[in-house]
């Protein structure tokens, strides 16, 4: 996908063909020379949490933060909480927001990726990267470069 420079885009994980889902456990590697992942004021990664583990009206908890706070690889962990039924077929999992800041192309992907059930038992998954490509901007006077305000979307999704 092409992204203009200062573009922000939600990066939305999603899963399907699951069964017996608790929980998620991933790495996140994205390119900081052209990508950066935007930060809330207390300085977690800003992410929304999906609909696919709080199947149930289950409690989840969704947690992402940078590696020792430098760019480049997010950590993300999200799971149910107590006892809650297992979840299971096709939906969103989390996004995470990232700005684009550099010209150039790179990939977005997961690495030490885990889905356990509710025994912490690991499940088979598959995972997948994806491209991105970030290309400049017009300049509309020596005064003002636009930025984009637009919030964009690159889905993924995982095989279970």
């Amino acid at each position: 996908m092409d992204l203009n420079l200062y573009d922000e885009f939600w990066f939305k994980v999603k899963i399907q063909s699951a069964k017996g889902v608790y929980g998620v456990e991933c790495q996140i590697v994205y390119p900081p020379d052209i990508l950066e992942a935007v930060l809330a004021e207390d300085g977690a990664v800003k992410t929304q949490m999906g609909s696919f583990l709080s199947q149930n009206n289950s409690l989840t908890m969704l947690n992402a933060r940078l590696e020792d706070d430098k760019p480049g690889k997010i950590f993300i962990g999200l799971s149910k909480l107590g006892e809650a039924m297992e979840s299971a077929g096709a939906g969103s999992l989390f996004d995470v927001l990232f700005r684009c800041i550099g010209v150039g192309q790179g990939d977005i992907r997961f690495a030490q990726s885990q889905i356990y059930d509710a025994a912490i038992k690991t499940k088979p998954s598959q995972w997948t990267a994806v491209s991105v490509q970030v290309v400049g901007i017009n300049i509309v006077s020596v005064d003002l470069v636009p930025r984009s305000i637009v919030r964009r979307e690159i889905a993924v999704t995982l095989q279970v």
